[in-house]
């Protein structure tokens, strides 16, 4: 019932034969052979096939169907007075009566009154015919007999809902008019679409009376001429362009299945009802299926309305990306989406874990629950991936946890204190959990008695095991030397290194379950494992019942260090693991330690006096643990400083800019040999008291150890995202934004000014420039004094003139600056690769042009019917994505969402013969290529793999089988060899636009019967002759087709940024300057120079720009840059000197993607041996000087040259 990955609704359990017992009753649960769904299925096929609805819409309606027939207590047929109940519109006919009684009389309408027979009088004895409901109307739309049939209720659904006007209005007639006597009765008129007015008032007046010998009597009707009116004078008065009926209106108890503007009105309005609040769902959506939606919709498109369609249009056609009737240029439709496709989106191996690296904006979009219901409803499809929202920190910043954690739970073993073997599981959980409710998680799993005593530990990636008590959640965890101990709270005593931490346990629980603390407050990050374990009074002999407790008495004297003493033990690079002493020095001073699990190379010597390396056994490691960390990370590095950075979760972002910093000149060396520590700042207010320079000291020494080719970066992690929450959680970030605040953190956690004075900004006021910056700076000083100052700060001349020519009030300051964010100089056009599949004998060809960057693709669609010379009309232009033609790019589509990966093609259509009608409405149908056709499942079911490029045929209502095979073969003919031996043609089927399900009832045929084609649908050509299908792929290999025009971009340089970033601009309103003068603030103008030149020059290219306040987009462009000799004396103001400031680089910042993220590396040039290396996370290796340059450079590093 649920198929794949779909929950069960009531529609298609319903659909799939099940019933409710009574109307408002449960559910019936019987359940269904699987025979019967399966002829159920083969049922939907068949209608789609007779139908323009697709298999999933029939379904639907089928739900619809049996609920209608329940409610008549029929299993197959709908009777009158069932359908009426269900179908009765009390907004319509009840007005005024109160919500809880409408509907029920036109329910309680008698079979009699709907077949038009007499009913009960006035009380005095004479029969009248009762009025009748809409509902009753409507069903003699359906059917003239007393009961109505599924298959005739899916084929007078397929003309309500996807029937062009004319069909619609001949519904109506059949409703007015069931028995085909030539006139409409008023009484009926105003039953269904309401009081006469205007032109429709005007055909019931001065009628002559209207003879018919088909009236309901049979007799000649002598009524009034006002009451009744000839039904092809209401079909001319429906059917004109300035009619008044809306007919949408009046169907619209059958919107069952919505149209293209109810499906955008809806959302729309589902998504300004949305609230952005702590706790509500969100869900994660393929951004290629949702763009294709808005494609569909035209849902991005401005001024659209959401008001219905238009009064004559056909609901199944859009033209010219809007719906209407319709010109000669282009009768195209746009292609409803398949079902929702998010099975790209999943990676790992716990349900609900999406894919490392995922892009908001480029991989997925995030949407309300509400939003994802109705999809769901209309498409179907999944899988689901709902999501919270958090608020994080005490700046209650809020944000949808798209990435949650996978947390990992282990059992000890009561006797040995170690982990039991196979005693483990794995859950995705929010970093919202409460502790509380992992550790009933926790003892529900290992089914541990509730009542039963329990202890919660975090065994943390860098080796620090703590207990989670839930009273002092973020205690200290694995500090570096130099960083100051934990705190210690109440009810717990500080225990020398080794020791479990004691405190009170409440009554049945080792660790209080009622508290609120949450995986965020207790600082537990992706790598970290949670070791739960059993009060055990049976194997405590006396002592403590708790197995850690128990094994560190065992040991009690590790302390000793003795020879053959089993411990704990630290390495050089931090990390804890279960050690051996295997020797001691001569002067006793020393200890060597074998680490468990590596080989005696790897033995360290570790001074006695260094209790912060040692611990009691079992407290930090764990036997099953082992190898947590790859060996990779035991191996030595090719060099020092050459060591890889593991990827915690979408932290490359991290690690790029940790990596840069890593190779900064003295800047490293500061932090790795322990200067840094002397210039900690615990008493400065704006910084973390020294918390963020102990992590990224301790990181940086392990980096330059020259122990490990991969460091874990957990611990910086944990203390990034603590004290700015927005860099918590696993969401990709900027590498930038990172950048600045951890500069900016380490500034004031290292500041040497312990006591901040008040100063004033400085202004020139007439006096020479260097006078005044020179105050600036040593202002500037008076509060801000530390090793970011001596190496990353400059200084900035500011100038800004007011535009009142009455004042003309300049004023002149000197701004500090850690780097300079430089613009890209304005571009208005982009280039496209365009690959267009040419009528034979032109061969095909690629074709770059330049077209507008913003706006929409009708301008595109023009240039490239110049460059390619074929006219736009006949050109039908789609991205391909998986072989298959994703989506049809039309004049409608925002130049926005096309990016420079997607595939483009453009197929040439052949121009239409002059006997066609020019209003015939014409069908783009994709021909896609497979080997072979896989049905484990039976009829129906396609388990084809696209393969090659998909090509493209026009068809019409009246094409014919034997017309498509011409089609077909003429469309080939370029790509496939001369000389074809007999039978190559492939097999031809129809199948849904993902190519999963067959759509006919066999091989298409080569006979002269129309074809059953429906928007939606492609053509499969199975191939039965491979080495055709060979020689097809070589011929359609567009890379390798001949391209006209050149795809390169005039060149940019960081030249031209930083001349862009020096320009004089003037403000706009939102950014005004406030002028002492005036008194006002005016648009004034300002220009940068530089004055001060740092000795670590930073140059940050903006490629994210903010276009609109719901749009963003990435500049893609190469730029050059200088890896020797940048000089800025163009720039630097005369005077200063600094005029001959030049500078090398040394370190690049790369991102490789689209908007909102992508995938970060570095290049980065190691001092010890002066070659570039590559930084890919936790992969290094060494590259050549001239691979540094390009268009994913994103943040440059330089040095000053001395």
């Amino acid at each position: 019932l649920e198929g794949p990955k779909q929950p069960v609704d009531q529609d298609r359990f319903l659909a799939m034969g099940g019933a409710r017992s009574k109307l408002e009753g449960t559910w019936d649960t019987t359940p269904v052979p699987i025979k019967d769904i399966k002829n159920e299925e083969e049922l939907y096929f068949d209608m789609s096939r007779k139908s323009r609805f697709q298999q999933y819409q029939v379904r639907r309606l089928h739900g619809v169907f049996r609920r209608a027939c329940a409610l008549g207590k029929k299993q197959d047929v709908i009777t009158s007075h069932a359908f009426c109940q269900f179908f009765s519109n009390p907004q319509a006919d009840r007005q005024g009566e109160p919500a809880n009684t409408r509907g029920r009389r036109n329910s309680r309408v008698s079979d009699k009154s709907l077949n038009g027979e007499a009913g009960h009088g006035d009380g005095e004895g004479e029969k009248k015919k009762p009025k009748r409901s809409r509902a009753g109307l409507f069903f003699r739309g359906f059917a003239f007999s007393e009961s109505l049939k599924l298959e005739v209720f899916v084929r007078t659904m397929d003309k309500i809902l996807n029937g062009d006007r004319a069909e619609k209005v001949g519904f109506l007639i059949n409703c007015l008019d069931p028995r085909k006597s030539g006139k409409i009765s008023k009484e009926k008129v105003e039953t269904m679409i309401g009081p006469l007015s205007g032109s429709l008032a005007m055909i019931f007046s001065k009628n002559p009376p209207i003879n018919s010998a088909n009236g309901p009597e049979g007799e000649e009707d002598a009524t009034p001429s006002s009451a009744y009116c000839a039904t092809e004078k209401f079909r001319v008065w429906a059917m004109a362009e300035d009619s008044e009926l809306d007919i949408q209106r009046v169907l619209k108890p059958f919107d069952l299945l919505p149209t293209v503007e109810m499906e955008k009105a809806e959302i729309k309005r589902l998504f300004d009802s949305a609230e952005f609040k702590v706790g509500s769902t969100w869900f994660v959506l393929s951004q290629r299926w949702w763009q294709a939606w808005k494609e569909y919709t035209s849902y991005d498109k401005k001024g659209s309305t959401s008001n219905g369609l238009a009064k004559n249009n056909n609901s199944a056609k859009v033209v010219d990306g809007k719906e209407g009737k319709g010109k000669e240029t282009g009768k195209r439709r746009r292609l409803r989406p398949i079902s929702i496709e998010n099975a790209d989106l999943a990676g790992g191996t716990l349900p609900g874990e999406l894919k490392q690296g995922l892009v908001e904006g480029v991989d997925y979009s995030l949407v309300p629950k509400s939003v994802w219901v109705k999809l769901v409803e209309w498409y179907g499809g999944g899988p689901e991936y709902p999501r919270k929202t958090i608020e994080l920190g005490k700046t209650k910043l809020r944000r949808v946890e798209v990435f949650p954690l996978v947390i990992h739970v282990f059992l000890v073993d009561s006797k040995t204190g170690e982990t039991e073997s196979g005693k483990e599981f794995a859950q995705l959980l929010s970093s919202q959990t409460p502790i509380a409710a992992i550790h009933m998680l926790a003892k529900k799993h290992f089914q541990i008695n509730p009542q039963l005593p329990t202890r919660l530990w975090v065994s943390q990636s860098d080796g620090d095991t703590r207990r989670l008590t839930g009273k002092n959640p973020k205690r200290s965890r694995g500090s570096p030397e130099g960083q100051e101990a934990p705190e210690t709270t109440e009810g717990e005593s500080q225990k020398a290194p080794g020791d479990p931490v004691e405190t009170p346990d409440s009554p049945g629980d080792g660790d209080s379950e009622g508290n609120t603390v949450s995986i965020g407050d207790c600082d537990i990050i992706e790598g970290d494992i949670l070791l739960i374990e059993k009060s055990d009074q049976k194997n405590s002999k006396g002592g403590s019942p708790w197995p850690l407790d128990r094994i560190s008495a065992t040991h009690k004297d590790w302390r000793k260090l003795q020879v053959g003493d089993v411990l704990d033990a630290r390495d050089k690079k931090g990390v804890w693991y279960r050690a051996k002493i295997v020797a001691r020095s001569e002067e006793k001073k020393n200890v060597r330690v074998a680490f468990d699990g590596w080989d005696s190379r790897y033995d360290e010597w570790i001074s006695i006096e260094d209790e912060s390396k040692f611990a009691a056994p079992g407290h930090h490691s764990r036997k099953s643990r082992g190898k947590t960390d790859n060996d990779t990370e035991r191996r030595a590095p090719t060099s020092r400083g050459v060591s890889g950075l593991s990827n915690l979760g979408n932290t490359c972002f991290m690690n790029s800019t940790l990596q840069c910093l890593s190779n900064t000149p003295i800047f490293n060396t500061f932090f790795s040999g322990g200067r840094y520590q002397q210039d900690v700042n615990k008493v400065n207010p704006l910084g973390t008291r020294g918390k963020l320079a102990h992590a990224f000291g301790s990181l940086l020494q392990q980096i330059w150890s020259g122990n490990s080719s991969v460091v874990t970066p957990s611990s910086f992690k944990r203390a990034i995202g603590h004290h700015a929450p927005r860099f918590s959680g696993y969401q990709q970030q900027d590498s930038q934004e990172l950048l600045a605040y951890l500069l900016d953190g380490l500034h004031e956690d290292l500041n040497r000014v312990k006591k901040k004075r008040m100063t004033n900004t400085i202004e020139a006021k007439g006096r020479p420039d260097h006078i005044v910056a020179e105050e600036s700076w040593q202002t500037y000083q008076l509060r801000n004094r530390s090793v970011i100052v001596d190496l990353f700060m400059g200084q900035l001349k500011s100038t800004v003139v007011c535009p009142n020519t009455k004042c003309g009030q300049v004023s002149v300051t000197f701004d500090p600056f850690m780097y300079l964010s430089v613009p890209f100089p304005r571009r208005t056009t982009r280039k496209l690769l365009i690959s267009v599949v040419h009528i034979a004998p032109r061969a095909p060809a690629s074709y770059v042009i330049t077209v507008e960057a913003s706006g929409h693709f009708d301008h595109v669609i023009q240039a490239l019917s110049e460059a390619c010379d074929v006219p736009a009309k006949l050109l039908v232009v789609g991205e391909v994505y998986k072989h298959k033609i994703f989506r049809i790019l039309g004049e409608e589509t925002t130049m926005s969402s096309v990016t420079l990966r997607d595939i483009i093609v453009a197929y040439e259509m052949p121009a239409p013969q002059e006997t066609r009608d020019p209003n015939t409405p014409v069908l783009e149908v994709p021909l896609l290529h497979t080997r072979k056709i896989v049905s484990p499942e039976g009829e129906g079911y396609s388990l084809a793999t696209p393969q090659g490029l998909p090509l493209m045929i026009e068809i019409t209502d009246e094409t014919t089988h034997k017309q498509v095979h011409q089609l077909i073969a003429r469309a080939l003919k370029p790509f496939l060899p001369k000389e074809l031996t007999e039978g190559w043609f492939p097999v031809i089927r129809i199948v849904d636009k993902s190519a999963s399900h067959l759509k006919d009832e066999g091989p298409m045929l080569l006979d002269s019967k129309k074809t059953q084609i429906r928007p939606g649908d492609n053509l499969l050509l199975v191939w039965k002759e491979l080495d055709v299908l060979q020689h097809y792929h070589h011929a359609t290999n567009i890379q390798k087709w001949t391209q006209v025009g050149n795809a390169e971009t005039a060149g940019i340089g960081v030249h031209d940024c930083i001349e862009q970033f020096c320009k004089k601009e003037t403000l706009s309103k939102e950014d005004a300057w406030y002028c002492s003068k005036c008194k006002d603030f005016q648009q004034a103008t300002k220009k940068l120079d530089l004055y001060r030149c740092p000795e670590i020059l930073i140059v940050h290219l903006k490629r994210f720009i903010q276009r609109s306040s719901a749009y963003r987009e990435k500049i893609n462009h190469f730029v050059d840059f200088p890896i020797k000799g940048l000089n800025l004396s163009q720039w630097v103001v005369a005077g200063s000197g600094d005029s001959d400031a030049i500078y090398d680089l040394y370190a690049v910042s790369n991102h490789m993607g689209g908007i909102h993220g992508g995938h970060y590396t570095a290049y980065a040039r190691n001092h010890v041996t002066n070659r570039w290396y590559l930084f890919d996370d936790s992969r290094t290796r060494e590259v050549n000087i001239n691979n540094v340059k390009s268009s994913a450079a994103y943040v440059l590093y330089y040095r000053r040259r001395h």
